[in-house]
């Protein structure tokens, strides 16, 4: 279970884009390239992920709709609380049925986005740091790739 509780953060974590809520920052739709550093427990350096994703329309027009399904598919245990915004920034909480927990923040400009995702597994936490950058409005790489 622990396992597939932290894959569900991690497809938090690789999903982080927009929220669908009124008052929430705008992300323009198009190509975006993630970066994910993972700071795992007693490893001295960071994991480093980098990939392409297409931001659609619908997914940037009602994406906390749709991260919350993408979580749920990795880990049917694991709920998301309602976001809560500030200005350009959107916090929310998960939890994976108690054994993986996360505190999550993003940051919107307008050529991108920036996040903190800091999981806690076992009384260890694992910090994600995401950055995502707007490359163009033509998406050359489908989600599935």
């Amino acid at each position: 279970m622990r396992a597939r509780s932290l894959a569900a953060c991690t497809a938090l974590a690789l999903g982080l884009t927009t929220l669908s809520v009124a008052q929430a920052p705008p992300v323009r739709p198009g190509q975006y390239e993630f970066k994910i550093e993972m700071r795992l427990p007693d490893t001295p350096q960071p994991m480093t992920v980098t990939q392409m994703q297409c931001i659609t329309p619908e997914d940037a027009a009602d994406f906390f709709k749709k991260m919350r399904a993408d979580v749920a598919a990795a880990d049917e245990d694991c709920k998301l609380t309602d976001p809560v915004i500030s200005g350009n920034k959107v916090t929310w909480d998960s939890d994976c049925s108690g054994s993986v927990t996360a505190k999550s923040e993003m940051t919107v400009t307008s050529d991108g986005f920036t996040g903190v995702l800091r999981t806690v597994s076992d009384g260890q936490v694992m910090p994600f740091n995401i950055t995502a950058r707007w490359v163009g409005a033509t998406c050359t790489v489908d989600d599935d790739e």
